[in-house]
């Protein structure tokens, strides 16, 4: 777990058999999500496309009132790419309910992305 506090140095705790940093540095970061089967993430933009480049699956929660970011977890999920929860509806059991594949990478799925995200495209 990644918390996102960012200090003056990283801090890595074990909580229930869990290892919890307060922040990770771009290349930290990197390494984790290429170590992870799957990512449980908000859905902001950057963190979006950066799971789409490395294709590590995903479960989203938006932040609450976050309308970009509730709306790309909506987006993504009704294309089969990577499912979510609105935060006060999250249970752990969702979890162990997904069937993990190649949603990132389906090409049907690539093109879905480019057109999801071309809404942020400057012309």
């Amino acid at each position: 777990l990644v918390s996102g506090v960012i200090e003056e140095t990283i801090i890595k705790q074990e909580i229930n058999g869990l290892e919890v940093y307060n922040f990770q540095t771009s290349n930290g970061l990197e390494r984790l999500i290429n170590s992870s089967k799957l990512v449980i993430a908000r859905s902001g933009y950057t963190t979006v496309m950066d799971l789409a480049k490395t294709q590590t699956p995903a479960f989203f929660i938006p932040t609450p009132g976050q309308y970009e970011q509730e709306y790309l977890a909506q987006r993504l999920s009704a294309n089969l790419i990577a499912p979510y929860s609105d935060q006060g509806s999250f249970d752990p059991i969702l979890l162990k309910q997904l069937k993990y594949n190649d949603r990132w990478t389906n090409s049907g799925n690539r093109e879905k992305l480019k057109s999801l995200f071309g809404v942020f495209e400057s012309e």
